[in-house]
């Protein structure tokens, strides 16, 4: 696996955000959280072009899209304005088909997302913050005919959050991160007269922003509703067998989610 050149704290890519709320706590307080919601994902391809013996001078079609459901699991610990929160979240099948006329072509895909990250942050206020950290992202797709397009980015990632307050309870709060990540992509698929494999390394660029809502339901518990977009561009892509690739893949996605959480003081 190649080693992306940059540091671990230099420029960070992709985009993780998923504060359960700014809070200054001069005590140990540590807040577990469920999470559940909507995910909308998209992947954008250069397009395969396909060979001369098809007779057609053009590229397959270059997109993949999908919607599931998200769920996932956080646990976040604060003491003296300092904090380390701590993500995990996967998502039902998402399914959708590729064809190409001018094979005879056609598939049916089904797919998941995982992420998992740990990020360490300050409370600079009450409702504002700032923070980085680790992540680790993976799309898995398979199609019925044996193609198999798989995407993985791991790297670090900087941003920060900025909040309202509405009252003693409630919180609006808008968040922004950038990263810089290492990513591989393992793209095959499989057409009647020709494959198309693709196995690479390539430094991907990313970035999310979005807006959460977050209230007391009672002294302790907790509820959130947020929104956020998250986009990956694989970029400067290297294949392992054939060195320099042209084109780029885009992955974006769009999270709605609902979280219900509890403050433990120790």
């Amino acid at each position: 696996m190649r080693k992306s050149k940059y540091p671990i704290f230099g420029l960070f890519c992709l985009v993780q955000i998923c504060i359960s709320g700014v809070v200054r706590a001069e005590s140990m307080v540590f807040i577990p959280r469920a999470t559940v919601g909507y995910m909308d994902y998209r992947l954008s391809t250069p397009g395969i072009p396909l060979p001369p013996s098809t007779g057609v001078s053009r590229t397959t079609p270059n997109r993949y899209k999908a919607t599931m459901t998200s769920y996932g699991v956080g646990l976040t610990f604060f003491k003296n304005g300092f904090y380390m929160d701590n993500v995990a979240q996967t998502t039902t099948e998402g399914k959708d088909s590729l064809t190409a006329p001018a094979l005879n072509y056609s598939e049916n895909f089904s797919g998941i997302r995982n992420d998992i990250s740990s990020s360490i942050g300050y409370t600079i206020t009450d409702t504002s913050s700032v923070y980085f950290g680790y992540k680790f992202g993976k799309t898995t797709v398979e199609g019925n005919r044996g193609s198999r397009p798989i995407f993985k980015a791991a790297g670090s990632f900087i941003g920060g959050a900025y909040g309202v307050r509405f009252g003693e309870k409630s919180v609006l709060s808008l968040n922004l991160a950038v990263a810089q990540l290492h990513g591989e992509i393992d793209y095959t698929i499989i057409f009647p007269f020709f494959n198309s494999d693709l196995s690479a390394v390539t430094e991907t660029v990313g970035f999310s922003y979005g807006f959460m809502w977050r209230s007391n339901i009672t002294g302790n518990l907790m509820y959130s509703v947020s929104y956020d977009i998250y986009e990956y561009t694989f970029k400067d892509i290297i294949d392992r067998r054939i060195a320099s690739y042209s084109g780029e893949f885009v992955e974006k996605m769009r999270n709605a989610k609902l979280a219900i959480s509890y403050n433990f003081g120790l």
